[in-house]
């Protein structure tokens, strides 16, 4: 699972925009964030457990009445529905989690706030916005992967080495930090939109922090479009192989050290995400004398080596004209491929949100 602590600033009205070009930014970033919140994508957007009352007590809420007159002073009254943008704030309002109730930490208190690159100067919020960069901080220390989803204009997956010192914080992992005060130091990540996920590195770090087939799915993905995006391909989920996670695949990987940190995951993610990319050169085998074929879909079991050598493990999976469901991991001398049931397959489509207006 991915986090994204979306910096209260975001959220304010007008925030960075100054023109046309700035207010369309800020709407589409705003849009994007909204989709994910009400999409099946395993990102769980975090956000502060009082932003209403930051934004309402600053005069910057996104109310009906100031995003119309927002709109209208940027001259695009007739291009943006006041309605529909207010809805759109209230998706990550009512449909983000809120930062006191997603652990480790929350940091409340902070001061020596610096980064490298220095943030903007003048930022709405300025402090709010240092104070979740320094929660992001502190949170990356205890889990890897958040990330700040950015309220600083035309910035997309920038890294800031982050100097702060915690003043306060709740959580019960609190501790983990150190008697405070506390300084610490480590680099923030800025996130404005979903494709910016699409690296190895990301890859890596979502299969690493895969707790559900879901989460697996979606490291997959990524790394499948990851690979095409380093091989100079086109990287669009139409051009992957749609693939779904059987019910024993999960459970299959961590019994034969295939899953997470284990001895033969490496293997396992890559010749997993080469499949899933279509750019597998390995030779694939029919699943017995004559093929089994599933009777509640009619697809038809294969394998393919995985390992050579005393293990010789296989990677089983069922294709239908539909999608190829990855069922389970065997032994060479005891293959057997798991059956799975109807509807019992975890798959996701995220192309809606990866390939949006935003970035290419």
């Amino acid at each position: 699972m991915e986090y994204c602590y979306i910096d209260t600033a975001l959220l304010a009205i007008p925030n960075y925009a100054v023109d046309t070009a700035t207010a369309e930014e800020l709407i589409d970033r705003v849009t994007h964030f909204a989709n994910l919140a009400s999409a099946n994508v395993p990102v769980t957007l975090v956000i502060a457990s009082n932003a209403e009352e930051i934004l309402w007590s600053g005069n910057c809420s996104p109310e009906y009445s100031q995003i119309q007159a927002f709109i209208d002073l940027m001259g695009l009254g007739h291009v943006f529905a006041a309605a529909d943008l207010v809805r759109q704030y209230q998706a990550i309002f009512s449909r983000s989690a809120r930062a006191d109730s997603v652990e480790p930490v929350e940091v409340h208190e902070i001061s020596g706030f610096e980064s490298v690159p220095p943030l903007p100067i003048g930022l709405a919020l300025q402090s709010e916005t240092e104070r979740i960069f320094a929660a992001v901080a502190a949170r990356q220390l205890l889990e890897d992967a958040w990330n700040v989803g950015s309220a600083i204009q035309g910035v997309y997956g920038r890294s800031y080495f982050t100097t702060v010192q915690i003043e306060m914080v709740s959580g019960s992992r609190a501790a983990e930090l150190g008697n405070l005060p506390v300084t610490i130091a480590t680099g923030v990540k800025t996130f404005s939109h979903l494709r910016e996920l699409v690296s190895e590195e990301s890859a890596y770090r979502l299969w690493m922090n895969a707790k559900t087939p879901e989460d697996l799915h979606f490291a997959f993905t990524i790394g499948a479009l990851a690979l095409l995006k380093e091989a100079g391909k086109i990287s669009k989920v139409s051009q992957l192989r749609r693939f779904a996670i059987g019910p024993e695949f999960m459970k299959s990987l961590q019994a034969t050290q295939c899953f997470g940190a284990g001895h033969f995951a490496s293997a396992a993610r890559s010749l997993c995400v080469q499949i899933v990319a279509n750019v597998c050169a390995k030779r694939f085998g029919e699943m017995g004398r004559p093929q089994t074929i599933r009777k509640f879909d009619s697809a038809a079991g294969w394998r393919v080596h995985l390992t050579k050598g005393g293990e010789g493990f296989r990677l089983m999976f069922w294709q239908s004209n539909k999608e190829i469901e990855f069922a389970n991991v065997g032994v060479k001398h005891e293959l057997k491929i798991a059956h799975g049931f109807l509807n019992g397959a975890i798959t996701a489509d995220v192309s809606e949100c990866l390939e949006m207006s935003g970035l290419a």
